[in-house]
């Protein structure tokens, strides 16, 4: 049975831009094993509300684009023995986001959010 951590005092976090994460899900699941990631921040996911997502030893939480096409999308990818919570990032019209509260060794708690912007916009 794994242990939950509490707090954490190190970790190693990826940020990468799958577009497309199926296409690329065996590439990413022996990145997060070879590499021992504990948190991944995945942009341009292209994933559909209905298509299921899912990593041994890892939770996932996602926010998919509301678009008939495969675009868009962000998902954090946390390991399942670190204990954290899904937060709500600030409100963001423009952006898609996800987020998630994890408690640093010193007690103070930690947010992670993973941000995407498509090209044709700016930030407002």
């Amino acid at each position: 049975m794994d242990h939950k951590i509490n707090t954490i005092s190190q970790i190693k976090i990826l940020n990468w831009n799958a577009n497309g994460i199926k296409k690329q899900l065996n590439l990413l699941k022996c990145f997060l094993t070879r590499h021992s990631i504990d948190i991944a921040c995945i942009s341009e996911t292209h994933l559909g509300h209905s298509e299921k997502l899912k990593i041994s030893g890892y939770r996932i939480y996602r926010t998919d684009r509301n678009a008939n096409i495969a675009s868009g999308g962000v998902a954090i990818i946390i390991k399942h023995k670190i204990i954290h919570h899904e937060c709500q990032p600030p409100n963001t019209m423009n952006l898609e986001t996800v987020g998630i509260r994890i408690k640093a060794q010193d007690g103070t708690s930690v947010n992670i959010i993973c941000a995407y912007k498509h090209r044709p916009n700016t930030i407002d």
